[in-house]
Formats: structure tokens, C-alpha cells, sequence
């Protein structure tokens, strides 16, 4: 009998064991995919043995500043579960980016969009001039509609919400132009999409702009957990792993 209880000892702390085991390795693989040093990953489930088999109830990644599939981020937190290696699972996230990055591609998106603008008021193919962008709550973008070489030139101001607009589509909520004086609402405006990660399917569900930075939470529909884990590619730069 004495040496049952010892067996069922080692057992017990074997098992009891596994998952600081699995949250060290994993939290090692997630850290060399995604080039995030400070990266960490905590994996539960019960009964514990489960582990074994690559199955988890609850996984939670935090990878502080990393970059991801070439965007340049705060914070990306991942949660939920059950996630197994090998089969579909659902998880939600959070990510925290600084407006700096995002600027360039917002910048991009307002350029289409005036050309849009340009034509409604009569201006064809006029260009943005003294382009200024202020992120925030409320996102401002000012400027002028130029065309003929300066001779046409019709103030704009463009202001609105930054929302999702669609699962992957960012822009200005209920947004409202000013031309030349004159204020009129224009409904939501599209000004970045975000890129298609093989995989994952994305799903954005809220965000939140501050002057500083955007906060950003969405739903993740991840082809294949495992995939994370696999060791990336000699100089990949950290990302995500590329469908094969």
C-alpha cells in the first residue's frame, strides 16, 4: 500500500508539474515566432494530463512590443479556449498600437478618399495639399483640394469617429466634411483595411483612439493553434506562420 501512495505521489506531482512545463516551452516558441523577447504564454486545463496531448481549456499570450505581419505593436493579448493543436479553435484579442504606425496607412486612406471628395465638388483630379492628420476620440483631417496648378483651391475638413466598420475594415464614424464653410454629413468613412493573415480569421469588434494610441479588440478564428508553436523560418522577423 505504501508503495501505491508513492507511485500516486510521483503521479500527482508529475502532472502537477505539466503546466508551468508547457507555459515554459510554448511561452519559448511564441517568443522566437513572433521576435517578442518579452513574450510570455500560460496554458490550464483539466484534468491536467490533458496537456499531453496538446490540449488545453484556457491559453493566455501576452507578447508585449513585437511586430506583427509588419505592423509594429504595444501589446498583442490573446485569450481563450479550448484550443487543441490540429483543430480550429476561436479566441479573443487585444491590440495596442501606437498612432505613429498607423498614420502612413490612415494618410494613404484619406488621399483615396479625397479624390472621392474632389469629384463631388467639381474639382477632378485635384490633389491634397498642407495634408494634416490629428488622431484621436474624434479624428480631424484638414487640408486643400487643389487642381490647374493651384488656381482652384477648396479648403476641407473632414471629422468623425474612429470605429470598425466592417470585420476588417477601419474608419470615421458618422463623419462630417466642411467645404469651403459649409458642413455636411456624410455618413461612415473607409480608410485602411486590414491585411489578410492565412490562418486567422480576424473579426473586428471594438476600438478605442486615444491622441497617443489605438486599442483595438477582435475575434480570432485560428485555422490551427499549432501553427504558432512551429519554429519560424530562418530570418522571418517574426510573424505568423505563411499557409502552406
Amino acid at each position: 500500500m505504501g508503495i501505491v501512495v508513492v507511485v500516486l505521489g510521483i503521479v500527482f506531482l508529475a502532472f502537477g508539474a505539466l503546466p508551468p512545463f508547457a507555459s515554459f516551452y510554448g511561452t519559448g516558441l511564441i517568443r522566437q515566432r513572433l521576435a517578442a523577447p518579452a513574450a510570455t504564454l500560460s496554458v490550464a486545463a483539466v484534468p491536467t494530463w490533458r496537456l499531453l496531448g496538446a490540449d488545453a481549456d484556457l491559453i493566455h499570450v501576452k507578447t508585449g512590443p513585437t511586430t506583427f505581419n509588419g505592423w509594429l505593436v504595444e501589446d498583442l493579448l490573446i485569450d481563450g479556449g479550448p484550443v487543441r493543436v490540429g483543430h480550429p479553435c476561436q479566441l479573443s484579442a487585444g491590440v495596442v498600437m501606437r498612432n505613429t504606425v498607423l498614420e502612413p496607412a490612415i494618410r494613404a486612406g484619406v488621399e483615396a478618399y479625397t479624390a472621392t471628395l474632389a469629384e463631388t465638388v467639381g474639382v477632378p483630379g485635384a490633389a491634397v495639399a498642407d495634408l494634416e492628420i490629428a488622431l484621436g476620440p474624434t479624428t480631424v483631417v484638414s487640408g486643400r483640394l487643389e487642381a490647374f496648378g493651384g488656381l482652384v483651391a477648396v479648403p476641407f475638413r473632414l471629422a468623425g469617429t474612429p470605429d470598425a466598420l466592417s470585420p476588417r475594415e477601419i474608419g470615421l464614424r458618422k463623419a462630417v466634411v466642411t467645404l469651403n464653410g459649409t458642413e455636411q454629413s456624410i455618413g461612415d468613412v473607409p480608410l485602411m483595411t486590414l491585411p489578410i493573415t492565412p490562418g486567422v480569421g480576424v473579426t473586428l469588434t471594438r476600438m478605442a483612439m486615444s491622441p497617443t494610441e489605438l486599442r483595438v479588440w477582435a475575434m480570432l478564428n485560428v485555422a490551427d493553434p499549432g501553427r504558432f508553436l512551429a519554429p519560424a523560418p530562418v530570418g522571418s522577423g517574426g510573424s505568423l506562420p505563411a499557409t502552406p
